[in-house]
């Protein structure tokens, strides 16, 4: 089990030497950065940058990991997704989240999974603007504990979206307990619901996903 630190990369390649220090990183330990998903010709070049800096690093005895996970910044609720996906698929690591620079909705999307996450992550940090210093800080962590018939829920509706009356039909319980469940679910920002009334269709939210994919274990 290593330290992975992920943070969101302004294209500054002095954050490598900045993470070493700051999170006291060893062989064996991991940098990932979450960068937007464009072809950036500064992004591109401050990558390879890096790249050649770790490598560096590696050939002077310190072996590090580097990822990179390039996110949609323009859709926040996907970010979150793949950087929780990552940090699920992995689950060994001890991880050290940080939104101290680069794009806005990258930090916001780093943050939300600190959250989200929540025993999954050792630290999480973020820049005194005005101080130019850098704070760990904690958040407060989402309760994403469900009883089993939300559970049941969130996997009928991870296959496709359903009108209540089908999910009624499927979970065999009554419409009134039903929509009460996916009621409080819809208020965890935890499914969705497309159109008024009976006809409407319920989905999963990513955010749904991932906790339905947390709370059923890693390989689900």
């Amino acid at each position: 089990m290593g330290k992975t630190v992920i943070l969101s990369f302004g294209f500054d390649v002095g954050i490598v030497m900045r993470t070493l220090s700051d999170y006291s990183l060893k062989s064996g330990d991991g940098i990932v950065l979450v960068v937007p998903d464009d072809d950036n010709e500064k992004k591109i070049s401050s990558i390879k940058e890096v790249e050649k800096f770790v490598s560096t690093l590696g050939e002077r005895g310190l072996s590090l990991t580097l990822e990179i996970i390039e996110v949609d910044d323009q859709n926040i609720e996907e970010s979150v997704m793949r950087i929780c996906e990552y940090m699920l698929s992995h689950p060994d690591n001890d991880y050290h989240l940080e939104a101290s620079g680069g794009v806005r909705s990258i930090c916001t999307a780093i943050t939300i999974t600190a959250m989200l996450m929540g025993d999954f992550v050792k630290s999480f940090a973020t820049l005194s603007e005005a101080a130019s210093k850098k704070m760990f800080v904690e958040v407060p962590v989402y309760d994403n504990t469900l009883s089993e018939a939300k559970m049941n829920l969130l996997h009928l509706l991870s296959k496709e979206p359903l009108v209540i009356k089908e999910i009624s039909s499927r979970i065999r319980k009554n419409i009134s307990t039903v929509s009460r469940h996916l009621e409080e679910l819809e208020k965890k920002k935890l499914v969705r619901k497309d159109g008024e009334g009976y006809g409407c269709k319920y989905s999963l939210t990513p955010y749904g996903k991932i906790v339905l994919r947390m709370n059923e274990g890693y390989d689900a």
